[in-house]
C-alpha cells in the first residue's frame, strides 16, 4: 500500500536565527529533513499497529477494497487479518508555504560571557 501525504507549512518563527528565508538550499534541506522525520515516525506507528495492536486505525481498508472486483472477494480476503502482513510505504511531500511576516532574519550580536 502506497500512501502519499501532502504537508504544507507556514513557519512563524526561527529561534535558531538560521536564514531560511533567502537561502533556498537551506529551505530544501529543512523540507527534506521534515519529510524524513515524519516518515520515520509514521512508519513506526504503522509497525506498531501491525505488530503490537494488530488493527488498522487508518481506514485504509476502503482503499484496499477498490482492488477487488466484488465486495464478496474483499470480505473473503479479510482485510483485518491480512493488514499485519501488508507492505506499507508512506511518502510525505513537505513544502514550506512561507516564513510568516519576517522579511529578513534579525541580526543580533552574540553575547559573550
Amino acid at each position: 500500500m502506497y500512501v502519499k501525504v501532502p504537508v504544507r507549512l507556514e513557519i512563524l518563527g526561527v529561534p535558531s536565527l538560521i536564514d531560511y528565508i533567502t537561502d533556498l538550499k537551506r529551505q530544501d534541506i529543512l523540507e527534506r529533513s521534515l519529510e524524513e522525520y515524519l516518515q520515520e515516525r509514521a512508519m513506526s506507528l504503522v509497525d506498531k499497529t501491525q505488530n503490537q495492536i494488530g488493527g488498522e486505525p487508518f481506514m485504509w481498508g476502503y482503499s484496499a477494497r477498490k482492488q477487488f472486483w466484488t465486495l464478496e472477494e474483499f470480505r473473503k480476503y479479510d482485510w483485518m487479518k491480512n493488514y499485519p502482513k501488508a507492505k506499507v510505504y508512506i511518502k510525505f511531500d513537505v513544502s514550506i508555504k512561507n516564513f510568516g511576516r519576517i522579511l529578513h532574519p534579525p541580526k543580533l550580536k552574540q553575547k559573550i560571557d
